[in-house]
């Protein structure tokens, strides 16, 4: 049995969890009844509030939602798990030495760019200056289909010239708007780099 004292709020777990998802989001996993949590309810007002065990959090989240995989050898990434499903870096991911398949726990603080997958298919590419509670975003608004996603680190002022140059070479079917580049001439060095 748990003891209560060691019961946290969703903003305590968050932190312990570097902030890798936010506390509105550890509430609405709990609400939806996909991570473990406590319902506290007060006696005067019938308030419930959610409370977390870190331990079983933590574990739900290595369980669910990373699994490791090996691209290469010696090589090991880990990969977040959609509902579970598990899938392959995408065919033209394959090359990206960089790669990083999140969370990650740790990076989610570095800016990249992240690229949506769904069964082995690249299906969109974003940048973010805080990748991981960028696509938890993407999970909670549930307009991108995806069971994977994978990151490479990049420097905020060149995030914008990067993406544009990996959509304009991979064609995702999910970007539709396409940005001009503000240095084309480090896009293509990049790019060279990236795919060598």
């Amino acid at each position: 049995m748990i003891d209560i004292k060691n019961l946290k709020n969703a903003i305590q777990i968050s932190k312990q969890l570097n902030e890798f998802i936010s506390a509105d989001d550890l509430e609405l996993l709990a609400k939806d009844g996909k991570i473990p949590y406590y319902l506290i309810t007060n006696p005067v007002t019938s308030e419930n509030k959610y409370a977390f065990y870190f331990p079983e959090v933590d574990a739900w989240f290595q369980g669910n939602w990373l699994k490791k995989i090996e691209v290469y050898p010696n090589m090991t990434f880990l990969q977040v798990c959609v509902n579970n499903i598990k899938s392959q870096v995408p065919m033209e991911l394959n090359c990206i030495e960089q790669l990083i398949e999140l969370p990650y726990f740790g990076l989610h603080i570095i800016p990249g760019i992240y690229f949506l997958c769904k069964d082995g298919k690249l299906q969109y590419i974003g940048q973010a200056r805080h990748v991981a509670r960028r696509v938890t975003d993407h999970l909670i608004e549930g307009e991108k289909d995806f069971n994977a996603v994978f990151y490479i680190p990049c420097a905020p002022n060149r995030l914008d010239d990067l993406e544009t140059a990996l959509i304009d070479r991979l064609k995702p079917p999910l970007n539709k708007i396409y940005k001009s580049f503000k240095d084309p001439g480090y896009s293509k060095i990049i790019l060279n780099k990236i795919f060598a």
